[in-house]
């Protein structure tokens, strides 16, 4: 989301930053995190996702992480859907997916209660219910909060590192702090360098399919 900010001017010293380095620069850097990790803020935010679900499996995860609980919801999870396929039989009784399949099956989007759905926050793995029609769940639909209640320290280390490689480079006008898209887009790969991506590595989202 807009206005991100993940240093402050009170922290420049504790970075290793100088005390008359331009406060402009925070924002500079706080858009280019959001931007290199796919995500709306490294803050709680709501997402929603559509992943298939492997060989019918009712396990998938999602793209942003750690899940997370806004009070005073018990769950990270704000809708959850999934969509049917139908099986063919194995031999034994029929589901009542299979049932329902000459009459065009079951229906084809289920909303899934949230609190029913289990998570694990860290790794934003998720295991949905069994279906009430026997039937497996082919994709889902996801909405749900996940980031962190505080910047974390490898968030600030890059952006600190982040602004000392836009001082190191005179033409990025860093006295003016006016740095457009262009000059971004020109200078991104030196302002992110190795040791930026390293750190920012554990907050990127991951889109499954």
């Amino acid at each position: 989301m807009p206005g991100n900010l993940y240093l402050t001017t009170a922290e420049f010293t504790a970075f290793g930053l100088a005390d008359s380095t331009d406060p402009a620069l925070i924002r500079v850097v706080s858009d280019l995190v959001d931007a290199y990790c796919q995500r709306d803020s490294l803050l709680v935010a709501q997402y929603s996702d559509r992943n298939r679900l492997p060989d019918g499996l009712p396990v998938t995860r999602t793209r942003v992480t750690p899940l997370a609980m806004v009070a005073p919801a018990t769950t990270p999870f704000i809708s959850v859907r999934a969509r049917h396929g139908i099986p063919r039989g194995s031999g034994g009784l029929a589901t009542l997916a299979e049932l329902l399949a000459p009459f065009g099956g079951p229906p084809t989007w289920v909303d899934l209660t949230p609190s029913q759905v289990e998570h694990h926050a860290a790794t934003g793995e998720v295991w949905l219910p069994a279906s009430l029609y026997g039937g497996v769940y082919t994709e889902v639909e996801i909405t749900y909060n996940a980031g962190f209640s505080q910047v974390p320290e490898n968030a600030k280390l890059a952006c600190a590192q982040m602004i000392r490689n836009i001082e190191s480079h005179p033409a990025a006008s860093v006295r003016e702090a006016r740095l457009d898209r262009l000059k971004l887009a020109y200078f991104q790969h030196s302002l992110l360098d190795e040791d930026v991506r390293r750190l920012l590595s554990p907050f990127v989202a991951v889109r499954l399919n």
